[in-house]
């Protein structure tokens, strides 16, 4: 359970808020009794890829004990949703440096002063922008434009026939068949670790090492010559005859190169009779039934290496220089799901391949190194409309659908959403990331992965659970295995059989077989002083955690703060934990709550219920009667329980979801996709902010929909001709040709001057305009001076998150604002269109040509050839339309978001990670990110489309509006 504070505003709030924030900058001392004044403002003093230093003015109040600092991750975050990163830094110094940062992120901090009467209301926020992480040592970034990851890692000078490639998640191992040896490296920096080496193969006969695969202990290697799999220790290299699979040649297998294994069959890919074969791991024996026929009719007739996820076998061929791809159950071919021309970045002779499920490792017989490709991304799954499960992580939601298959939604900025194919038995949220156990007992991880999360273990398991960043699962052999972020060991399970575990944000417990409790990781406040006894049920909550012992009574450890940890009294059956509070149902079937009540959710209501679910401030319960009642905050609605009968409950940070008798799911509170629930009627334009759309309608007015929480949707009367979106704040131009503002002010934002203007653009939370007679003004935030509008006159303008550019009309561009990547370093010339993103800046010149400045740490600048009518950039690509009308794209290629379709184009538009553009028959063609794609009830015909992060909305011939992606089939939204 993560720490998520949700901060919402109401009038009266805002009113305190603006009465205590216009005397805080002057030194305030406490009176007795009282707490702590509102710090000022923070100050951001240094910003690097992995801190940031952050400081205030001293208040000069001798009461002060300590401060609490609050963030924000914007990208995963709701707006007003903060966690508590350091609940009291035990001193009066005001600076603090976080160091839990990642790199190429933006978060935005607030500050409480701490006394012994408690704490003071929140500072006005500071945002903070992490650059990206320096490279690291050893990697090799290509120099080509290709699909792959572009990471290589440089082998050993003697390694220079590489063969099979298997790896950990730590080490990779590559086979040499000209040294009959195999050599290890480290996959994070590519660095040797000769003491993890297998050496002198040719003693054990394994003269012609080909494939290699292991299960963590034993390592198979394939070798060509003898027609058999040679077994050795993994931790010390010692042979295990015992386990050798012998007699390849009996069956026909009798030139071997890849295998993998699930742990229960081995499979074999043969080069001369080009098929994969299977065997028994136990045993050695066939197992026809598993095997793939044929591949040379796909044209696989050069087969290597091999790997699957458990659901797709991948072979790759060293003679068309790609990787195929096969369904493992059935071993037809899937096309979709291929790597394909190898040979136009560093893999030109392709052998050995292994994956972690994101980034796909590949080695090289010719270039003496291994080449890293991003994994395709999955096809879309079949939906079925009920579902039997459900898991909510901090912004979004996973379901398991009634034919197994899992759907996930909200706010997913790190893949949350984007579930490989296949069936599967359980899900498990984290706070960045999703695994979930397959029907076949194994395990699949997506969304981040930056501290391990997708580094799932081999083996079978049956029961899984996550939060933060970590996951732990038990095997069906009742062992535990844990993986992840593991600064406190929480990633390092003990020996032992189990039956059931638990994490909080930063430790883990469970249950052993025989009933006593183990718990690992963070213990700065008790969390892992299991107790003694035994129990029956077990939940950890933030940083407490709470078991229902043999006799049902409850025991509490870790955090004591707020009483959270102080067990009621009683019999208890059912037992949840919140962020900082505990429900528990009675064996009389009343519920108890207890802990933190700030928001009254530790005050249930009266009744008797069946199950209880617990998120961060709130509560939902199913009653006897099987309806739901919840309490606690409801500051965005997740409180408001709907009508109707529920069988299963699942709550978190600022949402609720329930299924219904009927199977079907209905969800209540803030909803990320509510940005599609777009108005009805004709409109003629539309546009994006965070998480909220806002359209001009046929008659001139304007309707905003989706997130409020900073009266963002609250749309202005009157009649308007064009319209801008920050993050949480828009602004329009009348149609007398003045301004009008709403949304957010914090930062000055909605303060728009006097005058008559002719166009706007907005930033994350400021807006330029020009005036009528050709010159600019701008209002909102300004510290790295994107306000301070440049003199002269000008015919267009563009805002990136920080920066602007505009086009003067004598042709030429100048930028100010934010210059850290170089954004705002206009070049000389002439040009006729002007664009701008977060870091960077592009035009269009006179002659039709392209040009870009700013970031180009993924080639984003370093534009195509040719001339352009029209260009549109995302986050790290961009894309344009050429003068024929087609399209290139640039940059960096995850998700696919520069593979650009074919065909001819009259309008562009790219987010983050996808593309949309509208063709000469008035059709939308999208590219890149799968949830991009229209929803198959959209219309064929459309006018225009815009596209904000990952959302897309397009207003068709008609003049209505689609937009999507939207919450999955069978899910409905409350309000």
């Amino acid at each position: 359970m993560a720490v998520w504070l949700p901060i919402r505003r109401s009038g009266l709030a805002l009113a305190l808020l603006a009465s205590v924030l216009a005397l805080a900058s002057w030194p305030v001392s406490a009176q007795s009794g009282s707490v702590p004044a509102t710090p000022a403002r923070p100050v951001i003093d240094s910003v690097a890829h992995n801190s940031v230093t952050l400081s205030w003015a001293d208040p000069s109040d001798s009461t002060i004990t300590g401060y609490q600092i609050l963030r924000r991750h914007r990208a995963t975050q709701p707006a007003g949703v903060f966690s508590v990163i350091e609940d009291d830094t035990g001193s009066a110094a005001t600076t603090y440096t976080d160091s839990t940062v990642e790199a190429s992120t933006s978060y935005v901090y607030r500050i409480k002063a701490r006394n012994a009467h408690g704490l003071s209301l929140r500072s006005v926020y500071r945002r903070a922008d992490t650059p990206a992480a320096p490279p690291e040592p050893q990697i090799q970034t290509e120099t080509d434009d290709s699909d792959s990851a572009e990471t290589t890692i440089a082998l050993a000078a003697a390694n220079r026939a590489s063969r099979g490639v298997w790896s950990d998640g730590a080490t990779i191992w590559v086979a040499d068949s000209s040294q009959d040896k195999i050599y290890a490296y480290s996959l994070a920096d590519g660095s040797r670790d000769a003491t993890k080496d297998i050496d002198d193969l040719n003693a054990a006969g394994a003269n012609h090492p080909r494939g290699i695969w292991s299960n963590g202990t034993t390592l198979w290697v394939a070798d060509g010559g003898d027609d058999k799999a040679f077994a050795y220790s993994l931790a010390d290299g010692s042979r295990d005859a015992t386990k050798d699979i012998n007699g390849l040649d009996a069956a026909g297998n009798n030139r071997p190169m890849g295998i993998w294994s699930d742990g229960t069959t081995l499979w074999v890919a043969d080069d001369g009779q080009d098929k994969v074969f299977a065997y028994d791991l136990a045993t050695g024996s066939r197992d026809a039934s598993k095997e793939i026929d044929d591949l040379d009719a796909s044209g696989n007739a050069h087969s290597r290496g091999i790997w699957s996820d458990g659901t797709t076998l991948w072979v790759v061929d060293s003679g068309d220089d790609k990787v195929y791809a096969y369904s493992l159950a059935d071993g037809s071919r899937d096309a979709t799901k291929d790597i394909d021309s190898l040979d136009t970045t560093d893999s030109r002779n392709p052998w050995g391949l292994w994956s972690d499920d994101t980034t796909m490792w590949i080695g090289d017989n010719s270039q003496n190194h291994l080449a890293a490709h991003d994994m395709p991304e999955p096809a879309a799954q079949p939906q079925s409309e009920d579902f039997t499960g459900l898991s909510t992580g901090s912004g979004y939601t996973c379901l398991l659908r009634s034919d197994a298959t899992v759907a996930c939604w909200g706010a997913t900025p790190h893949g949350e959403d984007v579930v490989p194919a296949g069936t599967y038995q359980a899900v498990a949220t984290g706070s960045i990331h999703v695994c979930a156990i397959r029907t076949d007992g194994t395990i699949a991880c997506w969304g981040d992965g930056s501290f391990g999360q997708g580094d799932a273990p081999s083996g079978t398991y049956k029961q899984i659970a996550a939060d933060g960043r970590t996951t732990c699962a038990i095997a069906t052999d009742d062992t535990m295995a844990c993986w992840g972020y593991n600064s406190f060991g929480q990633a390092m399970a003990p020996a032992g059989t189990f039956t059931a575990v638990t994490l909080g944000w930063e430790h883990v417990c469970a249950l052993r077989t025989d009933g006593t409790i183990a718990c690992w990781g963070y213990n700065d406040e008790g969390e892992t002083n299991s107790p003694g006894g035994t129990y029956k049920a077990i939940d950890a909550g933030e940083v407490h955690t709470c078991a229902i012992r043999t006799d049902d009574t409850i025991k509490c450890w870790g955090h004591h703060w707020h009483q959270r940890s102080k067990a009621p009294a009683g019999t208890y059956k059912e037992y949840r934990a919140g962020h900082a509070f505990s429900c528990a149902i009675a064996t009389d079937d009343t519920i108890t709550c207890w802990g933190k009540n700030t928001s009254r959710q530790a005050s249930p209501p009266a009744g008797t219920f069946k199950t209880v679910a617990t998120g961060m401030n709130h509560a939902c319960a199913i009653a006897t009667d099987d309806t739901i009642t919840c309490w606690g905050s409801n500051a965005s609605g997740q409180s408001n329980a709907p009508s109707g009968t529920y069988k299963a409950v699942a709550a978190y940070v600022s949402h609720s979801c329930a299924i219904a008798t009927d199977d079907s799911v209905t969800c209540w509170g803030f909803d990320p996709n509510a940005i599609a629930e777009a108005p009805a009627g004709p409109h003629s334009a539309v546009a994006l902010g965070d998480y909220h759309g806002c359209a001009i309608a046929t008659d001139d007015t304007i309707t905003c929909w989706g997130d409020n929480d900073h009266d963002q949707t609250d749309a202005p009367t009157g009649t308007y001709q064009a319209m801008a979106l920050g993050s949480y704040h828009g602004c329009a131009i009348a149609t007398d040709d003045t301004i009008t503002c709403w949304g957010d002010n914090a930062l000055d934002q909605t303060d728009a001057p006097t005058g008559t203007y002719t166009a706007l653009t907005a930033g994350y939370d400021h807006t330029c305009a020009l005036k009528a007679d050709g010159t600019i003004a701008c209002w909102g935030y300004n510290r790295n001076g994107q306000t301070d509008a440049p003199t002269g006159t000008y015919t267009a303008i563009a805002a990136g998150e920080d920066h602007n550019c505009a086009l003067a009309t004598d042709g030429s561009v100048a930028c100010w604002g934010d210059d850290s990547d170089g954004q705002s370093d206009a070049p000389t010339g002439t040009y006729t269109a002007i664009a701008a993103d977060d870091t960077r800046s592009c035009a269009i010149a006179d002659d039709g040509t392209l040009a870009c400045w700013g970031d180009d740490s993924h080639k984003q600048t370093r534009v195509p050839a040719g001339t352009y009518t029209t260009i549109s950039l995302g986050s790290l690509h961009s894309c344009a339309i050429a003068t024929d009308g087609s399209i290139s794209c640039w940059g960096h290629n995850r998700y696919g978001r520069t593979n650009a379709p074919s065909g001819n184009y009259t309008a562009i538009e790219v987010g983050d990670r996808h593309g949309c553009a509208l063709a000469t028959d008035d059709t939308i063609t999208c590219w890149g990110d799968p949830r991009g794609n229209p929803p198959d009830t959209a219309t064929s015909a459309y006018s225009s489309i815009t596209v904000k992060d990952k959302h897309t909305c397009a207003i068709t011939t008609d003049g209505t509006i689609t937009c999507w992606p939207r919450s999955p089939k069978g899910v409905s939204w409350t309000t």
